[in-house]
């Protein structure tokens, strides 16, 4: 169950590459509205260059403060890179609610993308607005996942799910 939409950016027209030695991860931050359960991530992804091989991995994190991930609290999903297309498509990436991490409403996160093995030649794009239109979180990339460079100007395509658990345990989910 993916729970309900909260944040999205899906202008698109720009290619935002990973997966290469100098990128080998890209993030985008966000702002939620709401408190929940983060259950699903979706990002617009397609082969930028070659057959890209190996693993791609979805993750989130807290903000450092600058508008750069800073501590890793859910390994979200995987898939696949060979899965990938010519063209770009949202791939769901979901985590069961029971064990999907909370976020609170109007705390800034980073969805953290990581394809390895990194690859030069055979690498990945990331749909992006080049006109930087999502005005409550930063992209940009890392070649080791330490030290991060804002894109400026630019925001990755992305939707993010939450849903919100009753004190019994029973999954509740608003549609």
């Amino acid at each position: 169950m993916a729970g309900t939409l909260d944040q999205s950016a899906t202008v698109g027209g720009g290619n935002n590459y990973f997966g290469r030695s100098d990128r080998l991860y890209a993030h985008q931050g966000f702002t939620p509205s709401v408190s929940g359960k983060c259950t699903q991530i979706d990002v617009d992804l397609k082969i930028g260059a070659g057959s890209p091989t190996g693993t791609i991995f979805c993750y989130l994190y807290t903000d450092n403060g600058a508008d750069k991930p800073g501590t890793l609290i859910a390994t979200i999903n995987s898939m696949a890179a060979s899965s990938l297309t010519a063209s770009y498509v949202f791939y769901s990436f979901s985590i069961d609610a029971n064990i999907a991490p909370q976020i609170t409403k109007n705390t800034k996160y980073h969805i953290v993308l990581l394809r390895t093995p990194a690859d030069d030649a055979n690498y990945v794009h990331w749909d992006a607005d080049t006109a930087g239109g999502y005005a409550a979180g930063q992209s940009g990339h890392s070649g080791d996942g330490l030290s991060w460079t804002n894109d400026a100007g630019i925001d990755n395509d992305f939707k993010q799910y939450y849903t919100i658990l009753s004190g019994g345990g029973f999954l509740l989910n608003f549609v």
